[in-house]
């Protein structure tokens, strides 16, 4: 079993960029409908609207099992107990890190979840100077 799954196209090795997004998903192993249909709709803009961002390392995702021992570290980082959704706003070395219920409470809401995530990246982009 896989602890976490990244989005991070060609990235893998490289030096991340100073100013990026973290997005990380906290999720049980068996994951709930909610939990699958918020990963399922980052993974889509990510892929189709922000692809060029995720390509170059501004944008990242995180699927992070949090019934894993070796995940306790981030666990403990980011403060999670359980399942959460959390923006991570990298700066040059500082973090700003934000605990969104949002995405979940609007997981059985397509239309609108797609909305909330696309300007919610778009304005944490602007927020980092990046176009």
């Amino acid at each position: 079993m896989i602890p976490i799954v990244w989005y991070m196209p060609e990235w893998e090795t490289r030096e991340l960029p100073e100013k990026r997004i973290e997005l990380l998903r906290f999720h049980h192993t068996v994951e709930c409908e909610d939990c699958r249909m918020v990963g399922e709709m980052v993974l889509y803009l990510l892929q189709n609207t922000f692809n060029e961002e995720a390509k170059q390392g501004k944008i990242i995702y995180k699927s992070i099992n949090s019934e894993l021992l070796e995940n306790k570290p981030l666990l403990d980082h980011f403060q999670v107990m359980e399942e959460d959704f959390v923006i991570n706003v990298v700066s040059q070395e500082e973090e700003s890190i934000t605990h969104d219920p949002e995405p979940l409470a609007l997981a059985k809401e397509a239309d609108k979840l797609h909305i909330y995530l696309k300007a919610l990246f778009s304005d944490h982009l602007l927020q980092l100077g990046i176009p």
